[in-house]
C-alpha cells in the first residue's frame, strides 16, 4: 500500500491534480462532498483551515496547528 500526503492543497499544481485525478489516487469531488473544500466568491475552490474544520465548541487554543499524519 502507497500513501501519498500532500499537504499545503493550494500550492499543488493543477497538472499534478490532474494527474493524480487520471490515475485515480486523487479525488476533488469526494474532498467537495466530505465538506473538506469550500467554494470562494470568485469560483476558486480551497481546503478549509483546521479552525472551520473544528467542532464550534473546541477552544481556540485547543485545535492542532499541526498535523502529523501517520499510516
Amino acid at each position: 500500500m502507497v500513501v501519498l500526503v500532500c499537504d499545503g492543497y493550494e500550492r499543488i499544481p493543477d497538472s499534478f491534480k490532474q494527474y493524480a485525478t487520471k490515475h485515480k489516487f486523487f479525488d476533488e469531488d469526494v474532498l467537495k462532498q466530505q465538506g473538506f473544500l469550500t467554494q470562494e466568491r470568485h469560483g476558486v475552490w480551497r481546503m478549509k483551515t483546521m479552525q472551520e474544520l473544528m467542532e464550534k465548541n473546541v477552544k481556540e487554543e485547543d485545535i492542532p496547528k499541526n498535523i502529523l499524519h501517520l499510516f
